[in-house]
């Protein structure tokens, strides 16, 4: 096998669509031999695409992305959280994380520098590999969406009065890898830029998130 055909891109991305609204941890793509030798980070961003058009199909409509751990995923109006709101119960996600984070609200079309930046607001991300405990490659979390599950955001402050600071770097990288892997963006979708290394405990079914300069966001887990 030299490529992943079509089919059998729609048929991991069905995969994992179901892993997700079924709760349930599903084996790493890698770890198929047939497949593993081809499924690189293209391949997987191909599966990403497959599976976000699958939630477009249920009405979904993608509202930005988040960078995490080197990868870009697609979020989605349904994955959003407002602040101080309540997600989805505990027992919906397989193995649940949430990470802080600086989201950029885009003021271009094809946005590529801080210019082109509007407001920013600490926000948090939530996580759920639908691998669960297995191991997962690189190309795996890719092709699931960089295990994205939800986000919130706090209150929007205008560019200008925001603390870019030493944020800016990774923003750029975030905008370079979605223009590398085709992945559109328009004038006031959202850039969510996560601290994968800074990862906040859910305590009593609740999570919040401080960023200097920008303030605290909050998330809240039904029983």
């Amino acid at each position: 096998m030299t490529s992943l055909n079509e089919h059998e891109i729609r048929a991991l991305a069905i995969v994992l669509d179901a892993a997700q609204r079924g709760c349930a941890e599903t084996p790493s793509i890698a770890s198929d031999d047939r497949v593993r030798a081809v499924f690189d980070d293209a391949a997987a961003y191909r599966v990403q695409e497959a599976l976000v058009n699958r939630r477009a199909m249920r009405g979904e409509r993608v509202v930005g992305v988040v960078g995490r751990a080197g990868m870009v995923g697609r979020v989605t109006d349904a994955m959003a959280v407002d602040d101080g709101g309540a997600v989805a119960s505990l027992s919906r996600f397989i193995s649940p994380q949430v990470e802080p984070a600086v989201a950029y609200r885009l003021s271009a079309t094809t946005a590529s520098s801080l210019d082109e930046v509007s407001a920013v607001a600490v926000a948090l991300v939530v996580t759920d590999s639908r691998y669960g405990s297995r191991l997962a490659t690189n190309a795996d979390a890719i092709a699931d969406n960089a295990s994205l599950a939800g986000f919130a955001i706090g209150e929007w402050v205008p560019a200008e009065d925001g603390e870019l600071g030493s944020r800016s770097r990774e923003l750029v990288g975030v905008l370079d890898r979605c223009r590398s892997h085709g992945i559109d963006l328009a004038a006031d979708m959202i850039v969510l830029v996560a601290d994968v290394g800074a990862q906040s405990a859910i305590v009593d079914r609740t999570a919040n998130c401080t960023v200097d300069g920008l303030g605290t966001v909050i998330a809240r887990f039904e029983a």
